[in-house]
């Protein structure tokens, strides 16, 4: 490939953030993500981690941009593209200005189109492209064609103009602010450096306790001294076991603390506990003023961890509008600032409305040079000394640019409204009026006149053809030739310099802009710290505010502003290093990540990355390679033995379950809490690999038998590989009301949810990328969501050949006679009837034959054939005795019975009536 581009050459400060080019044409030598030890410097780190998360966004839109042009078909790859036009609007929005595309919302998926989604543009099937942001994601707008684009690198656009646009799935925002948030960081204030860059293994206490007023603590109305190990409250007093205890105590002392602890521990708990201990002791008494920040990597993880903040105190708030949680909706930072209206200061706005009216104006201006072609007198400004006496008249000119049109013969007799374009010699409509004026000559003159007038309209209609198509005529990226008689120019030469002088007046038309942007952005950064400042006088007072990391990198000033003190990090193992890093500020001095490295994972887009550059290595995993204490929960809350056994001992050969979790429920109607359906059917659906619907049905029935059995929806998670089969699944859930409410969901996107019962589906194929469940991780995962029953369905041996560690899962299967080919399931009124099940229909079909027979409140018997719903015979099994019915059910029962009710409720009034006297 030759040299690399000149672009390479930047520092990582330097460096554009959006994808270019020559990020598609070559590939940068990439530093290596060191597994242990100290960086060379703030600036070696920040480099290697921006390089890296860089490389990590590209390489996926590398492969697709590479195969699209060797095979102009998407298929295969990440990337939709279609064609779009760009009309020549603009218009500004949130203070960026942004270009309208028109474009088919039937052809993408105008779901991902969310504000800062990245957009790739192209006119020659993307040997060369430039790039934009989403402005606008408003769903009606796109609904209906309409998007709003913000173009990067200065670029612009002439109206009516035809592209290629890509839309790639993977997701641009979070890249986008950290990756500036890295360039942005100060090597000389780089927060907790000892540790992060250069590797310390002391521990240390944060610097906010160098105050011995901070070192007094009051948990559970026991005084002491929180920095002397003599002082401390016992376990017992505490209520924690012992190694809840060590975490709680590291995590109030240390200044860089690491947790981890296997699903079910407590690690949220003891996160919780930690805040409650802080706010109580450091917050209430008005000790430290800034908030404690806590972030995690998802919105869902976020939201469970502040419902348990909420519980210990109210003055909370959550950045971000993510949340579906709505007892925290009253805490999110939108809603208070919708509550708390901003002042505007109307002279700023006025001042930036009429700036940008400015700024629109101009690029008319630029966009109306397009409509045709402009007149030598006006070029004259632009062309060289040399060329102005080149040609006598526009007409002259226009014969030269039309070459070989004679356009002074064809159209020198016609006269032109130039009303219409002042600085235009000829534009579309002069062709068309000439056009109209010929038709009508035509049916005027003698045939020969008419014949003569047919040719020269002939010729026209081809002229005005070609004028149109050189109208969009995209002049390739090359300095046109100089000679010294541009008569001996070709054709399309001519064309290419005609376009190059145009550019220099447009280019002088923009440089009379570069002072007004200039101002037009002084005024948003007023506007900014206008806003910022009326936003941090809304959070005076709060002690907590949340964040996901990309919520944390995009607020960096308002973080900034706030300076939290204490920063803690929920699922810190399953989050990249630099999202991480990128999250905090210079005035950090208390740091704890909370997680669990066995099973949280971090993913990279590419596996090279992981392999070669140990890009999916964490922040917490190289800390404790550098010999930082680790503290390890060790006791299980959450599920049942059986299930944790199953993944024992890769997680952790220290882990003991709680007494509490030897005395969980039985599952009602199966006879196991633990069972892996084996089968070894693969039924397809429209050739996707990612599916098998043998296990989507079976799965359906098992949900819909266990709603029978009394459980809620709620209590009830089908989990799956991909997409495609959660798609199907929601499909056949729908069809059921009594299961339409359970959750289904990938592996990938439940690591903080759990569950009762937990049904997943491994989506068995022979395929050669059936490879999903290669990573240990998400075998953990998957297999650790439960807490008193999990039923598993797929091909053992096929997973076995993706990962080891389904090996051990089989033999603790085996030890619990829990591996099989069917299902037993038993009924829960009358033990030890049994019925066994493989497929769908089986769940149809089993029913247990016997008579309920169970006494009611009337002293009768229940005569129905068993049933699981309403146990309490108080609705659709009432006693059906002929005494205790009532006219209201009538309804429930056949003519014969109605009849006998009947004659129960009137033989008396009857009698009565026949024994009167007369």
């Amino acid at each position: 490939m030759g040299d690399l581009p000149q672009e390479f050459s930047k520092t990582f400060r330097e460096q554009y953030i959006h994808p270019t080019i020559n990020d598609i044409d070559y590939v940068k030598f990439l530093p290596f993500n060191l597994d242990k030890g100290p960086y060379k410097s703030e600036d070696h780190y920040l480099d290697t981690q921006f390089h890296l998360l860089r490389e990590d966004f590209i390489h996926p839109l590398r492969k697709s941009i590479q195969y699209y042009r060797k095979n102009k078909i998407t298929e295969g790859t990440n990337l939709v593209c279609h064609n779009v036009l760009f009309d020549g609007s603009r218009e500004f929005l949130g203070n960026k200005l942004g270009f309208i595309f028109i474009f088919d919302p039937n052809l993408y998926n105008i779901n991902l189109f969310i504000n800062g989604f990245l957009l790739l543009f192209s006119n020659d099937n993307f040997n060369t492209f430039f790039a934009g942001l989403v402005l606008r994601d408003d769903i009606e707008y796109l609904n209906k064609g309409i998007l709003l684009v913000e173009m990067l690198g200065g670029i612009d656009i002439r109206p009516n103009t035809n592209l290629l646009m890509a839309q790639c799935e993977q997701f641009y925002v979070p890249y986008n602010w950290t990756l500036k948030a890295l360039q942005q960081m100060n090597p000389l204030t780089f927060p907790l450096k000892e540790y992060i860059v250069f590797a310390s293994n002391k521990p240390s206490s944060p610097e906010y306790l160098n105050d011995i007023n901070t070192q007094k603590y009051d948990i559970d109305d026991y005084k002491f001294n929180i920095l002397k190990d003599d002082e401390w409250p016992t376990e017992i007093y505490l209520q924690q076991e012992s190694s809840q205890y060590k975490a709680f105590k590291a995590a109030l002392t240390k200044k860089y603390v690491l947790i981890q602890g296997a699903p079910g521990t407590g690690k949220t708990f003891i996160g919780q506990r930690v805040i409650k201990a802080m706010i109580e002791n450091l917050y209430t008494t008005g000790r430290l003023k800034n908030p404690i920040a806590i972030i995690c990597n998802n919105n869902h993880t976020l939201d469970h961890f502040l419902e348990g903040v909420l519980k210990i105190t109210d003055k909370l708030v959550r950045i971000g509008s993510q949340s579906k949680c709505e007892v925290l909706k009253k805490h999110s930072l939108k809603e208070i600032v919708r509550l708390n209206k901003f002042k505007i200061n109307n002279i700023l706005e006025q001042n930036l409305k009429t700036k940008e009216q400015v700024i629109l104006d101009c690029y008319k201006k630029c966009d109306k040079l397009y409509k045709g072609i402009l007149d030598w007198n006006i070029l004259k400004s632009v062309v060289p000394e040399m060329s102005f006496n080149t040609f006598v008249d526009s007409w002259d000119f226009l014969n030269w640019l039309f070459h070989p049109y004679p356009v002074d013969k064809m159209l020198k007799t016609f006269k032109f409204d130039k009303v219409q374009s002042t600085q235009h010699c000829l534009i579309l409509d002069d062709i068309k009026q000439c056009v109209i004026e010929l038709t009508e000559q035509v049916t005027e003159g003698s045939e020969y006149q008419s014949l003569k007038i047919k040719q020269q309209l002939t010729i026209l209609k081809k002229f005005y053809e070609y004028f149109e198509y050189m109208l969009t005529f995209d002049s390739p990226k090359v300095n046109p030739i100089i000679i010294d008689d541009i008569h001996l120019i070709p054709a399309e030469q001519r064309w290419i310099l005609y376009y190059n002088w145009v550019q220099r007046i447009v280019s002088g038309y923009k440089n009379i802009l570069t002072p007004i942007w200039y101002e037009y952005n002084e005024l948003c950064k007023k506007l900014d710290e206008n806003r910022l400042t009326q936003t941090i006088h809304l959070l005076d007072g709060i002690y907590v505010i949340g964040l996901t990391t990309t919520g944390a990198v995009k607020n960096k000033d308002l973080l900034e502003h706030l300076k939290p003190p204490i920063v803690i990090f929920e699922e810190g193992t399953e989050t990249l290093e630099p999202y991480i890093v990128a999250s905090l500020t210079e005035h950090v001095q208390h740091l704890i990540l909370i997680g669990d490295q066995k099973v949280e994972r971090p993913k990279t887009s590419s596996y090279n990355l992981a392999k070669n550059y140990n890009f999916n290595q964490t922040l917490m995993e190289r800390t404790i390679n550098n010999g930082l204490p680790l503290y390890q929960l060790t006791k299980q809350f959450r599920m049942r033995p059986e299930i944790m056994s199953l993944v024992l001992p890769f997680i952790t050969n220290h882990l003991e379950s709680s007494e509490h979790t030897y005395n969980l429920p039985n599952v009602i109607g199966i006879s196991k809490n633990v069972y892996f359906i084996d089968h070894n059917i693969i039924e397809e659906c429209h050739g996707k690999i990612h599916i098998n619907l043998h296990e989507v049905k079976f799965m359906i029935g098992l949900a819909r038998y266990l709603c029978l059995q009394n459980y809620k929806p709620e209590d009830i998670m089908i989990l799956t590989t991909h997409k495609d089969q959660v798609n199907e699944l929601n499909k056949l859930k729908e069809e059921s009301l009594l299961i339409k409410n359970i959750n289904v969901s990938t592996v990938d996107s439940c690591s903080m949810t759990e569950c009762e019962i937990v049904l997943l589906s491994t989506v068995h194929n022979t395929k050669e990328d059936a490879s999903f469940w290669k990573h240990e991780n998400r075998i953990c995962v998957a297999l650790t969501r439960a807490k008193i029953g999990l039923y598993i369905i797929g091909n053992i041996n096929n997973l076995i050949s993706q990962c080891d560690l389904w090996n051990n899962v089989k033999s603790s299967l085996q030890n619990l006679n829990a591996l099989g080919n069917e299902l037993t399931l038993e009924c829960f009124v009358h033990k030890g009837t049994l019925s066994k099940v493989s497929k769908a229909e089986d769940f149809m079909n089993r029913k247990c034959p016997r008579p309920c027979l169970q006494q009611l409140k009337c002293n009768h018997y229940c005569q129905s054939i068993c049933h699981t719903r309403d146990r309490e015979h108080m609705f659709m099994f009432k006693c059906r005795h002929i005494n205790c019915r009532s006219s209201k059910s009538l309804i429930r029962y056949p003519l014969k019975d109605i009849f006998l009710l009947f004659w129960e409720y009137s033989k008396n009034i009857i009698y009565e009536i026949i024994n009167q006297p007369i």
